[in-house]
């Protein structure tokens, strides 16, 4: 299990790395105010990312078809920042 939180700028931000044991991961934009945009590499855009709008969460696990164990970038719109907490669980845990 491993837990923390990161600030997503208008930078690509790593927000989890690639494990290929993770088992379930939980994503959650506790920011207010500023939406992230999430996606599977640094080329991530606001245009092109899976919105995750203030307030909301992302839960996955390993159960579901099309599980991802790669990183996992965000980034929010240009001059903004969101705190990102996430938590992921892997079989060693």
């Amino acid at each position: 299990m491993a837990y923390g939180s990161v600030t997503v700028t208008d930078t690509a931000t790593l927000i989890i790395p690639a494990d290929t044991d993770r088992q379930s991961h939980l994503i959650m934009n506790t920011d207010g105010a500023n939406s992230v945009f999430i996606g599977p590499d640094d080329s991530i855009t606001i245009a092109n990312g899976f919105r995750l709008g203030p307030g909301n969460q992302l839960l996955e696990d390993k159960a579901h078809a099309g599980f991802w164990q790669g990183d996992i970038y965000g980034i929010c719109a240009g001059g903004a920042s969101a705190d990102v907490r996430y938590w992921t669980r892997t079989h060693k845990s």
